[in-house]
C-alpha cells in the first residue's frame, strides 16, 4: 500500500548504500542476536551506529565488538538524530535493538522494493514471535497500517522506518520533545508534506518483552492512545487519561507537556 510523491531509482546491490541507527539502553541480552542477524545480511550496510543512553550494562561493549559506531544517545528521538548525524549512505534503517532480521536477504529485498515503489521513506510488516495473543496483536497491528491509509489517509507507524537520508534531513530528524511515539509524529508530519510513504512486505520480528512485562492490554492502550493524540484524536479527553496508562504500562516514556499541546 503506498501513498503520495519523488526520488530516483538507483539501488546498487553491490555498494552498501544504507547505514543502521539503533538507539539503546541496557540491551546486552537483545543487541547481540540483532548484531548477528545484520551480520548475515546478503547485503551489509555501509555503517552500523548503536546510540547509547548512557548504558549501565555491558551494551556498549558489545556494540564496539561488532564495529559499530558507538554515540551518545538518550531519548529514543534524541538517539535516533545523533546517530544519524554520523551517517553519510543514501539510506537510513532505524531499528530498535530487540528486533530480530530472520530473512537474510531482508535488507537487500526492502532496499529493492522500496526503490521499486519509489519511496521515501517506509514501514515494514509485523512478523509473528510465537506468543499466541501477542501475534493476534501483531496481526491487528499490520491490519491497521493499511487501513489507516487506505481509509483514513494517515500512515499508522511504526519505529521501524527505512528512509532516504535527504529526506530526514529536510525535515529536521525526530523531534527530541516526545517520549513515546516520536515516530508517528515524525512520519505524519512529513507525509503531511507530500513525502511518498509505503509499507514494505518484508517482516520485522520484535521481541514481545514489553507486553509480557506490562500486560499487552496496557501497552497496547499506551500505543493506541499516544497515537490518537499524534492525530489530535479527542484531544482533550485523553490528555488527561493518557498519564493514567502510561503509569499502568511501564517505564515507557510518555508524552512531553510540549508534545500534547
Amino acid at each position: 500500500m503506498v501513498f503520495k510523491m519523488k526520488t530516483n531509482n538507483n539501488f546498487d546491490e553491490n555498494k552498501s548504500t544504507v547505514s543502521i541507527v539503533i538507539p539503546t539502553l541496557n540491551e546486552e541480552k537483545y543487541l547481540p542476536r540483532l548484531l548477528e542477524d545484520i551480520k548475515k545480511q546478503s547485503v551489509q550496510p555501509a555503517k552500523i551506529v548503536v546510540s547509547d543512553a548512557n548504558s549501565k550494562d555491558k551494551t556498549r561493549q558489545i556494540a564496539t565488538s561488532y564495529g559499530a559506531v558507538v554515540v551518545d544517545g538518550g531519548l529514543p528521538g534524541i538517539g535516533r538524530n545523533n546517530g544519524a548525524k554520523v551517517v553519510g549512505s543514501e539510506y537510513i534503517l532505524f531499528i530498535d535493538a530487540d528486533v530480530e532480521l530472520k530473512d537474510k536477504n531482508f535488507l537487500e529485498k526492502s532496499l529493492k522494493r522500496f526503490e521499486r515503489l519509489n519511496l521515501d521513506v517506509a514501514n515494514f510488516k509485523f512478523g509473528m514471535v510465537g506468543v499466541p495473543h501477542i501475534n493476534l496483536i501483531y496481526v491487528g497491528w499490520n491490519i491497521m497500517q493499511h487501513i489507516s491509509l487506505k481509509i483514513f489517509k494517515q500512515p499508522f507507524a511504526s519505529g521501524i522506518i527505512l528512509i532516504r537520508r535527504h529526506v530526514f534531513e529536510e525535515n529536521k530528524g525526530f523531534n527530541e520533545q516526545i517520549k513515546l511515539n516520536e515516530d508517528y509524529e515524525f512520519i505524519k508530519r512529513i507525509y503531511k508534506k507530500g513525502y511518498k510513504f509505503g509499507i514494505l512486505t518484508q517482516k520485522i520480528y520484535p521481541s514481545p518483552r514489553r507486553y509480557l512485562k506490562a500486560g499487552a492490554l496496557n501497552v497496547f492502550l499506551m500505543y493506541f492512545i499516544g497515537t490518537l493524540l499524534t492525530f489530535k484524536v479527542l484531544h482533550i479527553f485523553l490528555k488527561n487519561v493518557y498519564p493514567k496508562i502510561i503509569k499502568k504500562g511501564g517505564d515507557f516514556g510518555e508524552w512531553s507537556e510540549k508534545a500534547i499541546k
